[in-house]
């Protein structure tokens, strides 16, 4: 009885791997596309310097903390955008800006 308890178990932890690598694999290029695309679009509307609400509706996004977590600090550190007063980066007349290597990036995506 107990070594077909095991036999039942290891099938199916199998099948679970099998499926989670599969879910796994499929969610990951989803949200990878996606990703590739908010930066392309964000990327592409800072070509003339934006404030940050015209950079969140040309991503399509709404949520402005997610926004600035998951893409405005990273593009900003990546330094593929800049702002356009960096002395005062809470200013309410600051903008953002693609940088040459931003523009490299479009370029080598066939976007620019």
């Amino acid at each position: 009885m107990i070594l077909f308890l095991k036999a039942r178990n290891r099938a199916t932890m199998r099948r679970t791997t099998q499926v989670t690598t599969q879910v796994t694999t499929q969610v990951t290029t989803q949200v990878t596309t996606q990703v590739t695309t908010q930066v392309r679009l964000l990327l592409l509307a800072a070509e003339n310097p934006c404030s940050r609400a015209e950079l969140l509706g040309a991503t399509g996004l709404s949520n402005r903390e997610h926004f600035r977590k998951a893409y405005l600090e990273p593009l900003l550190s990546a330094g593929w955008i800049e702002m356009t007063i960096p002395d005062k980066p809470r200013s309410s007349k600051q903008q953002y800006r693609t940088t040459p290597l931003g523009r490299q990036v479009l370029k080598s995506e066939g976007e620019e």
